[in-house]
């Protein structure tokens, strides 16, 4: 894997496989994201490879989006890769973490997908942190329990609360 992601940063493909894997988590009912024939992506690796990278990428953005792993673990998994690299595949996922929770949450409420067993949630009070700059917000913790037993936790601004509710309106059957 290092020596494929070496050949993706020296060939200029990284941001086509983030743009992927980014891809595959916004749009999971999809089909798997995979790049067209024509593509440079397509040219330089065999199908397989391409699919190891977007499984790679996708479950780390995931698991950076649900908290699971910070800034540092996240990069700890590109050693191999130059800084900048490395500051653009964490630009890339902070840019759209909003969106992917979204999409995350979203899949509770979609009958093709695994259906929740069971959640709880907390309510906080955050008076700061490092993307908060200082002000005061709440967040609801939510955590949820599939009937295949698999745990996601979420942290949810007001925003994506009002959001899930209409969504789970949406779909009362």
């Amino acid at each position: 894997m290092q020596e494929t992601l070496l050949i993706l940063e020296s060939n200029g493909l990284l941001n086509e496989i983030i743009n992927a894997s980014i891809d595959k988590l916004l749009n999971p009912s999809n089909l798997p994201s995979k790049p067209t024939k024509s593509s440079k992506l397509s040219k330089a690796f065999d199908e397989e490879t391409i699919e190891g990278l977007l499984k790679k990428f996708s479950v780390l953005y995931k698991n950076y989006c649900l908290n699971y792993i910070n800034d540092d673990q996240l990069l700890s998994e590109f050693p191999e890769l130059s800084e900048d690299s490395r500051k653009l595949i964490l630009s890339a996922i902070k840019a759209n973490k909003s969106k992917i929770l979204e999409a995350q949450i979203i899949l509770l409420g979609d009958p093709n997908e695994k259906t929740m067993k069971y959640f709880d949630w907390d309510v906080t009070q955050v008076l700061s942190n490092s993307s908060l700059e200082g002000q005061k917000t709440i967040l609801m913790n939510l955590t949820t329990t599939s009937t295949q037993d698999e745990v996601s936790h979420f942290e949810l601004t007001r925003e994506n609360v009002e959001k899930l509710i209409k969504l789970l309106e949406e779909n009362k059957n």
